[in-house]
C-alpha cells in the first residue's frame, strides 16, 4: 500500500502539460464513467478499511491489550463501527466527488501544489483522474496508519469513547478489585469447587489473601458456569483472552496458597509475598475477562446494570443535571463571539486591503453587527436551545438516561442541522432580508440546510463535554491539560470550518460590503464563535453539587 500510494503521489506532481496532451484522446463521457469507476472502487476500500481501523486498537484493560469490541455491548459496537464506517465514506465521497471544493480549499489556503494540479481540475483532462485517484489513495493509506497525528482516527477514538470504550471496561475491573460482594446463594457452589477456600474467607479483610483467593475463586467459577453453558463460542474462542491459560495459571498457584493456609512450607523460590502477589494478578486477569463477558454480553445500560448486580457488584445511580440552566452561558458566549468576530474580521480586512488603522477602526457599522449577531442567535442560538431542551425532556420522561451516548449525538447532530436553518429562516423571513425576499419559506429553508452543520457540529460537541462532566459512561475531563484542551477547541473550530468552507466562499446578500470582504467576515466570524462555543463547553462546564443533579434511578434484580 505504501508503494502504491507512492506511485500515485508520483503522478498527482507529474500532472501537467505532457499527460494534458493525450486528455483529448478520451472523451468526457468516458472520463466520467471512469471517475464513477474509480468512485465505487475506493469507496469499498474505504468501507474495508474503516471497518478494520475500527476493530484493532487494542486497548489496556487490566494491563492487558483488549480488542474494542469486547469493551462494549454487541449493538453499541456496531452502531459505533457503522457510524466510524460512514463517516469515513462520507470524507472519501466528498474527496473524490467534490475534488473541485478540495482543490478550490486548497488553493485559497495557498497549499503549495503544483499550479498543472489546479489547471488538470479545471480542465477535467487525464491528469485530473489521475489527481483523483492519488487523493483517494491518500485517503486509504491515511485509515491504515495507527498514529497519534492522524486526524481520520481520532474520530475513530472519539466515537470509542461514545460507546464507553473503554471506560465501563475500567470501571467493571475496578469495582471487582474494591467492591465486590459474592453473592450469598453461590457461596456453597465455589467452596464446593474450589481448593483451599471457606465460606468465612469472603468476610475478612480486602487486603488479605484469603479474601483475593476467595474472591478468585467466585471469579474462576463464575466463568466456568457461563462457559459450561456453551452459548458464548464466539466470546471464549477469543485467542487474546486465553481461559484455559488462566485457568492453568489459578491450579498451579493453589498449591502454593493451600501450603500458605495450612502453615506448611512454600518450595523455593517462592514466598508469601510473591504468592500474594501472583493471587492479585491472577484476580486482576479474571475480572478482565469477566468485564469483557459484562459488557459483551449486555446489550444496554440497564440490563449491564442488572447482570452487574447479580454478579456482585454495584452500579451506582447516574446522576444527571438540568442542560437548559447551562444555555445562558452558551447565548452570552455567541453573542460575545458574533460581536467580536464580526469586528475583528472586518477590521483585519481593511487593514490587508490597504486601509489605515484609524479608518478600520471607525468605519464599522454596528447596526451591521448587531443584524449578524440575531442572525447567529436563530441559526446557532435556536438550535443549541432545543437540543439541551429535548435532552432534558428525555432524561424526565423517556428514560433518556440509558440511552447510548453515541445514539444521542446522532440525534443531537440532525436535530440542530434542522433547527439552526429553522430558526435562520424565520429571521431571514421576518426580517424582510434581501436575500430572500422573493422566496417562500420552505424555499428558504431548504437552501438555508447547508448552513446547519455549523450548528450540528457545535451543538454535539457542547452534549459531549456536558456528558463528560455528568456521565459515569464517559471519561472525566483531564482539568489540568489545559494547553491540549484549548488546542483540541482551536482544531475543533478549523475542522467545523473546513466543513463549511464551500459556502463560506459562495455566502452573498451584503450590498454594503464586496463578495471578498463578506466572505472573509463569514469565514473569520465562524471561526471566532465555533471556537468561543467550544472553549465554554471545555471550561465553562462545572459538575454540580450533590443536591443539585436529577437522579435517574438504576434498576436493581428482583429478590
Amino acid at each position: 500500500m505504501i508503494r502504491i500510494s507512492a506511485c500515485l503521489m508520483w503522478l498527482l506532481a507529474w500532472a501537467g502539460p505532457a499527460a494534458a496532451e493525450a486528455a483529448n484522446a478520451i472523451p468526457s463521457e468516458q472520463l466520467y464513467y471512469l471517475h464513477l469507476a474509480v468512485t465505487g472502487l475506493g469507496l469499498l476500500f474505504a468501507v474495508r478499511m474503516a471497518n478494520q481501523a475500527f476493530a484493532r486498537k487494542a486497548f489496556q484493560l487490566a494491563e492487558t491489550p483488549t480488542f474494542p469490541r469486547y469493551m462494549t455491548s454487541a449493538p453499541q459496537y456496531y452502531l459505533g463501527n457503522g457510524a466510524f464506517i460512514l463517516l469515513s465514506s462520507f470524507i472519501f465521497l466528498l474527496l473524490v466527488l467534490l475534488h473541485k471544493d478540495v482543490i478550490q480549499i486548497a488553493e485559497v489556503a495557498s497549499v503549495p501544489l503544483p499550479q498543472a494540479v489546479f489547471d488538470a481540475v479545471k480542465q477535467k483532462n487525464v491528469s485530473y483522474l489521475m489527481i483523483i485517484v492519488g487523493m483517494g489513495a491518500l485517503y486509504l493509506y491515511l485509515l491504515q496508519q495507527e498514529a497519534n497525528w492522524n486526524v481520520l482516527l481520532w474520530m475513530r477514538d472519539l466515537i470509542q469513547s461514545w460507546i464507553s470504550v473503554p471506560q465501563l471496561g475500567h470501571k467493571i475491573v475496578n469495582e471487582i478489585q474494591y467492591a465486590l460482594k459474592v453473592p450469598a446463594t453461590c457461596l456453597d457452589d465455589v467452596v464446593n469447587n474450589s481448593a483451599a477456600v471457606s465460606k468465612g474467607d469472603f468476610g475478612k479483610d480486602r487486603r488479605t489473601i484469603d479474601r483475593i483467593w476467595a474472591e478468585l475463586s467466585y471469579l474462576r467459577w463464575w466463568i466456568l458456569e457461563r462457559r459450561n453453558e456453551g452459548d458464548d463460542g464466539t466470546f471464549f474462542g477469543e485467542p487474546s483472552f486465553t481461559p484455559d491459560e488462566l485457568l492453568k495459571q489459578y491450579r498451579d498457584i493453589s498449591f502454593s496458597v493451600n501450603a500458605l493456609k495450612e502453615g506448611k512450607a512454600l518450595q523455593l523460590p517462592a514466598t508469601a509475598e510473591t504468592v500474594h502477589e501472583q493471587v492479585k494478578v491472577i484476580h486482576r486477569k479474571f475480572s478482565r475477562l469477566v468485564a469483557c463477558y459484562l459488557l459483551y454480553q449486555n446489550g444496554s445500560k440497564q440490563r449491564l446494570a442488572l447482570a452487574a448486580r447479580k454478579f456482585g457488584i454495584p452500579f451506582a445511580n447516574e446522576q444527571f443535571d438540568n442542560p437548559l440552566r447551562y444555555s445562558i452561558i452558551f447565548v452570552l458566549a455567541l453573542i460575545a463571539a458574533v460581536n467580536l468576530g464580526v469586528y475583528l474580521s472586518a477590521i483585519l480586512f481593511d487593514l490587508f486591503d490597504g486601509e489605515r488603522l484609524l479608518f478600520a477602526l471607525s468605519h464599522q457599522d454596528f447596526g451591521r453587527i448587531l443584524s449578524w449577531t440575531g442572525y447567529a442567535l436563530s441559526n446557532y442560538g435556536f438550535a443549541i436551545v432545543l437540543v439541551l431542551a429535548v435532552r432534558l425532556f428525555a432524561w424526565r420522561y423517556m428514560d433518556g438516561a440509558r440511552q447510548p451516548p453515541l445514539l444521542r449525538y446522532c440525534w443531537t447532530f440532525v436535530l440542530a442541522c434542522a433547527a439552526g436553518p429553522l430558526g435562520l429562516t424565520l429571521a431571514l423571513k421576518l426580517n424582510g432580508h434581501v436575500l430572500v425576499a422573493s422566496s417562500s419559506y420552505l424555499d428558504t429553508y431548504f437552501n438555508m440546510l447547508r448552513w446547519g452543520v455549523g450548528s450540528g457540529l457545535v451543538a454535539v460537541c457542547i452534549s459531549y463535554f456536558m456528558d463528560r462532566q455528568l456521565s459515569s459512561e464517559l471519561p472525566n475531563i483531564d482539568t489540568s491539560d489545559i494547553l491540549r484542551r484549548t488546542l483540541n477547541s482551536v482544531a475543533f473550530a478549523l475542522f467545523t470550518i473546513i466543513l463549511q468552507l464551500p459556502q463560506l466562499l459562495a455566502a452573498t446578500g451584503e450590498p454594503a460590503w464586496s463578495e471578498a470582504k463578506l466572505r472573509s467576515v463569514a469565514v473569520g466570524t465562524t471561526f471566532v464563535l465555533t471556537l468561543a462555543l467550544a472553549l465554554v463547553a471545555q471550561f465553562g462546564l462545572r459538575k454540580p453539587a450533590q443536591h443539585e443533579p436529577l437522579a435517574i434511578p438504576v434498576a436493581t434484580p428482583a429478590e
